[in-house]
């Protein structure tokens, strides 16, 4: 949803209002296009009393704002700080489409033992999905509600089980309902990182140099015999 900067105040007032009068918790994504300077992309989760508990702005928009190119053209950067709130639902955080695809920036929701992340994205028309985006559910113990335009909408549990989905392509399509675990698990990725990795990449080539010098050593033992 596009808007301009100063429709922002009265859509917040009637998402509220759309949250307390159906006794439901509300996420929604949308951009803003301001009059001067950059607009943001924002995501809300809205409690069901209609009360706005996370206002999170987006962190890695796509583009390069130097050559006005993408997203960057028209949105600022959001702070580096993933946002979290306690619900009857469990721990929720929400990011942005791309914001999920930064292994280290989501690794705080890992940290604060978030157990459902909000994630809506922009994705491509052609109804392809990043798959990369499940692995955060598997890294860091959460599980996942991603909504996508022109995407596939997924519910994932933090085993990566996809729970359910829908293709925006499908004209039949309506609601998906989908039932997450409300608590997340520890996962030792969340503290090690990629360190298990690169200790895994150090150790094989360090066999390169170790297989040249046995093997030149067995190569002067098999001169000797003969």
């Amino acid at each position: 949803m596009m808007i301009d900067e100063e429709a922002e105040p009265r859509l917040k007032e009637e998402l509220q209002r759309i949250a307390n009068e159906n006794d439901a918790y509300l996420s929604i994504s949308y951009g803003s296009y301001a009059k001067e300077g950059k607009g943001e992309n924002i995501h809300l989760l809205i409690d069901n009393h209609g009360n706005i508990v996370l206002d999170y702005p987006k962190r890695y928009v796509t583009g390069l704002a130097e050559l006005d190119i993408g997203e960057a053209k028209y949105f600022r950067k959001g702070p580096e700080i993933i946002q979290w709130a306690d619900t009857p639902y469990g721990r929720i955080a929400i990011t942005i489409c791309r914001d999920l695809e930064m292994t280290d920036y989501i690794r705080q929701a890992g940290r604060a033992n978030v157990d459902i992340m909000l994630s809506s994205a922009y994705e491509f028309e052609q109804g392809l999905v990043i798959h990369s985006t499940y692995m955060r559910t598997i890294e860091y113990g959460f599980s996942l509600l991603r909504p996508a335009q022109h995407g596939i909408t997924v519910a994932v549990d933090y085993n990566g089980n996809v729970i359910n989905q829908m293709d925006f392509a499908d004209p039949g399509n309506g609601i998906m309902y989908a039932e997450l675990p409300t608590e997340g698990i520890n996962t030792l990725y969340t503290q090690i990182g990629d360190v298990l990795g690169w200790i895994c990449v150090v150790g094989l080539v360090s066999f390169v140099p170790l297989s040249i010098v046995l093997n030149s050593k067995h190569k002067k033992r098999k001169q000797q015999i003969t």
